[in-house]
């Protein structure tokens, strides 16, 4: 049975609305792109994730993550610049583990349940993050130093959330 639809003129991995609970095993090494989007997903398996080690794009909205982590060691994925993690039940930005994403440029967070944004938030991806996404969340509060070490940040979306007040030193 094919679980997945794979392209092989633009290594992409179609393996979205399937109702898997984890990413399948043996998909090819050298993919650019996984849509496991619409699936069943509670956990990542981060070894799956770093053995893909030239995926580009990841796309898993519309799942059951409550975090995601990537801590494994010393490893670092040197590929990976967007990751889209809308649509899931993500409470915490402490729940996310994004050590050795070192080239992650574009996070979506929309449309999850996230409260806060503490100090230093996403410091581990800090010196690459681009565009952030955090709309729709359930946001009250800014720490005025949470945003800090997100160097080169371009473009951030706080729309539809619950903030009363924005710090004015944040930026």
């Amino acid at each position: 049975a094919v679980l997945c639809g794979c392209s092989d003129v633009d290594l992409f991995a179609n393996c979205s609305r399937r109702g898997f609970s984890t990413v399948p095993p043996g998909l090819p090494i050298q993919l650019r792109s996984l849509d496991m989007s619409g699936n069943q997903l509670k956990k990542i398996n981060a070894s799956e994730i770093f053995r893909l080690s030239s995926l580009e794009y990841v796309d898993l909205s519309r799942n059951k993550l409550t975090g995601f982590s990537m801590d494994r060691g010393q490893r670092v994925h040197y590929n990976l610049r967007k990751l889209d993690l809308s649509h899931n039940r993500i409470s915490s930005i402490k729940g996310l583990r994004l050590r050795g994403l070192e080239r992650l440029q574009d996070l979506n967070l929309a449309n999850n349940q996230i409260m806060s944004l503490p100090s230093r938030s996403l410091k581990e991806v800090g010196n690459s993050l681009r565009l952030l996404n955090l709309k729709s969340n359930k946001i009250m509060s800014l720490e005025s130093d949470c945003f800090d070490n997100l160097t080169v940040l371009k473009e951030l979306s706080l729309t539809k959330n619950k903030l009363s007040s924005f710090p004015k030193e944040i930026f």
